[in-house]
């Protein structure tokens, strides 16, 4: 099995559920770089515009929206471990009776960019 949830890149679309989730009203995190402008750095750099009111709302909108769908991403991850608590050790259907959770040829990875 293989699940590869799009969530938090747009569009990051929250569950109905998840809507107003009061995640989504976390604060934007403002290092000390944060609407810094430096000529010493790459032009692309020292061109680009501080950002406005209007950008920094954007972007406080669209936090939201990526932390409240990574909770149906948390979802996922609950339900995959639940459904693995159901199978049995042995995946060869023998009667061992024994449920400690994953298959014995079960593999578990996560990554993440």
């Amino acid at each position: 099995m293989s699940a590869g949830p799009h969530a938090p890149h747009k569009p990051s679309t929250p569950a109905p559920w998840y809507a107003d989730h009061p995640i989504g009203n976390l604060p934007l995190i403002k290092g000390p770089y944060y609407n810094h402008l430096s000529t010493d750095k790459h032009g692309y750099f020292a061109e680009e515009p501080p950002i406005s009111e209007a950008d920094e709302a954007q972007m406080q909108e669209e936090q939201a929206y990526r932390l409240r769908s990574l909770l149906s991403v948390d979802d996922l991850v609950k339900g995959v471990r639940e459904y693995a608590r159901l199978l049995r050790c042995c995946s060869c259907g023998c009667s061992c009776n024994r449920s400690c959770g994953l298959s014995l040829r079960s593999l578990v990875c996560s990554c993440s960019d």
